[in-house]
């Protein structure tokens, strides 16, 4: 190519004027163990216009910004300008390389040496980190109404539904996505249909599932069924996703089954 094209060709090239970059939310590392946890925290579009409001605080496992963080903080905005759901603060805690570690319980001792569960187990302190030191630092440092929400997809909600068994971390509602229940031979499956129907004061629940594999197909079918009774029991059957694409289809529908907008106040004057 000769000079003067060469010239030519960089002249025709499209020239952007500097910008400032988006941002979406704030990184805060906290200590877990020897480990330093990223927690990614976005604050709801109101926050700034009252000092004194609080708001519900919402934990998104599988929250990196390379996971499912984006495309929540645009879901939970969206409910919230449609007042369909309240505002609330989105923690997205980023599980990339610890998945299996902190969202599956403790495995049967035949199962620890299976590649499918190795590696696993660690929920226990993972929700005592949770509940010890992660939440009362965005409660305190970013004016929570004391209200925690738990959002989970696969491993993750396995998690959130176990937590409502929990009696370390208290939650006002989960979200549990294709949840793993077939972990374990299906003995947190078990679990839960023997204690969570006979539940005092069950907290609301969303459940949703993809066109899956049968195992995991059945077994959420079966904690529905279980459910049956749950008058705050929210389910998607949304047999058009499969695994890996059923949780921006239901993000929008999480808010108003958890965190919807309270009713007004009756009118005293009526």
């Amino acid at each position: 190519m000769s000079i003067l094209a060469a010239s030519l060709l960089l002249a025709l090239q499209p020239t952007y004027a500097a910008g400032s970059p988006i941002t979406v939310g704030v990184e805060i590392e906290v200590a877990q163990g020897e480990d330093e946890r990223v927690l990614n925290v976005v604050l709801p579009e109101s926050f700034e216009d009252n000092s004194d409001r609080k708001f519900p605080v919402v934990i998104l496992l599988d929250g990196g910004r390379q996971q499912w963080l984006l495309d929540a903080a645009s879901a939970f905005a969206r409910s919230a300008r449609r007042r369909h759901a309240q505002e609330v603060i989105l923690v997205g805690i980023d599980t990339t390389g610890r998945r299996r570690l902190d969202l599956t319980p403790p495995m049967r001792a035949k199962l620890e040496v299976d590649p499918e569960h190795e590696g696993g187990g660690g929920a226990p302190e993972f929700r005592a980190w949770l509940a010890g030191k992660a939440i009362p630092l965005i409660e305190n440092q970013f004016r929570g109404n004391g209200q925690v929400f738990l959002i989970g997809h696969s491993l993750g909600g396995l998690f959130a539904l176990e937590t409502l068994g929990d009696h370390e971390l208290t939650v006002s509602g989960v979200a549990a996505i294709s949840p793993a229940l077939w972990w374990d031979e299906d003995a947190p499956l078990h679990r839960l249909v023997a204690t969570l129907p006979t539940s005092d004061d069950l907290p609301p629940i969303f459940l949703a599932v993809a066109d899956e594999d049968p195992d995991l197909m059945r077994s959420v079918i079966t904690l529905k069924d279980a459910l049956s009774g749950h008058d705050l029991l929210c389910f998607e059957d949304r047999a058009q996703q499969d695994h890996g694409t059923i949780v921006p289809s239901v993000l929008l529908q999480i808010g108003p089954c958890l965190w919807p907008v309270p009713p007004d106040p009756p009118n005293e004057a009526e």
